[in-house]
């Protein structure tokens, strides 16, 4: 009897120890696995002739690059209006189950049951560049678009006189960075007397940019300023106005800082435009990736700032940082 007492308390003994060992390397895969987590990105546009999505993914890569151990895949829609193609691309990453997705959405309302099921299978979601309109949104990084729209509209105002009417161009009316910039710049123009007159809509694509532009300003006349509230939209605008002979006649404010803008402002056509941070936008996105991986509770939106620039101010070391990012790349992220 004593015997079998011995044996069953050395056999409940083993068996315990083989728990915590087993217990043990569990945590020990589970903590690497955290630290070295797979993360998928899904972008919105694969034209990197456009410099914000250049910067962007400098910024992917640098954080990738950081943060030893990461896989990182970037994949993209074939553009801003390509919201189902999208749409596949998140499925397809649900199906591949990563620890983490970036997503930069389309539209704010179609990627929105798509982004929850990923939710929902407990993978991770970071939002990049903008927001969904859903309960519980997935952590935001971004520029404040209200208040750069703000910055927008309120520049545009120091060039013009109360009652002057304001055309808008943007990229998609579905895009949250689209809707809360024109939102700013409403918001600037009603404070500054300024009369918001006509918004029209370019997919993203210089030459329809153009086009609006010039269909705005032939039934549209009277209007004194117009603020392109993307890369393309700002340039497109610029470039029909310059076509059209309305330099001095036509204020115009952007947003970015390709090097094409650049030369347009230098040239006293864009009259100023607000420059995000697209490096530290793609850098902070993946370091964000990788804390939620690791359970760290992350805000709802993380701003990565937009500064003004002028002819005047342009060539200053630190706007010039933001203009010319790949010659002045720094991972010190606010």
């Amino acid at each position: 009897m004593i015997k079998n007492k011995r044996t069953y308390r050395k056999f409940i003994a083993v068996f315990t120890l083989v728990g915590v060992v087993l217990m043990s390397a569990l945590v020990v895969i589970s903590t690497y696995k955290k630290y070295n987590p797979t993360i998928i990105f899904i972008g919105k546009e694969s034209d990197y002739s456009i410099d914000f999505w250049k910067s962007f993914r400098e910024g992917l890569y640098a954080a990738q690059d950081e943060f030893d151990g990461i896989t990182l895949k970037i994949q993209q829609a074939d553009g801003e209006t390509d919201i189902d193609g999208q749409i596949k691309l998140m499925e397809e990453a649900i199906e591949a189950k990563p620890d983490a997705i970036i997503l930069v959405p389309t539209d704010i309302d179609q990627l929105v049951p798509v982004t929850q099921k990923a939710m929902n299978k407990k993978i991770k979601v970071i939002l990049a560049d903008c927001y969904l309109n859903m309960e519980n949104c997935p952590p935001l990084i971004a520029t404040d678009n209200i208040i750069a729209g703000e910055k927008a509209g309120n520049k545009l105002a120091e060039y013009l006189s109360p009652g002057a009417k304001i055309g808008v161009i943007g990229q998609t009316p579905g895009a949250s960075t689209a809707i809360d910039r024109t939102s700013g710049v409403k918001t600037a123009l009603n404070n500054n007397g300024l009369v918001l007159t006509d918004i029209r809509y370019c997919n993203s694509q210089e030459a329809l940019a153009i086009s609006e532009t010039e269909k705005m300003l032939k039934e549209h006349p009277d209007i004194k300023g117009i603020v392109g509230v993307n890369e393309v939209s700002a340039m497109g605008a610029a470039l029909a106005v310059k076509k059209m002979g309305l330099t001095d006649k036509v204020c115009i404010v952007g947003f970015d800082s390709s090097l094409r803008e650049v030369a347009l402002i230098e040239e006293g056509v864009i009259k100023a435009t607000v420059v995000q941070k697209p490096f530290n936008m793609g850098y902070a996105a993946v370091n964000s990736a990788v804390q939620a991986v690791k359970g760290i509770r992350l805000p709802a939106s993380h701003d990565t700032g937009s500064v003004l620039i002028t002819k005047s101010n342009m060539y200053n070391r630190e706007n010039q940082k933001l203009i010319f990012p790949f010659t002045n790349i720094d991972t010190n992220i606010p």
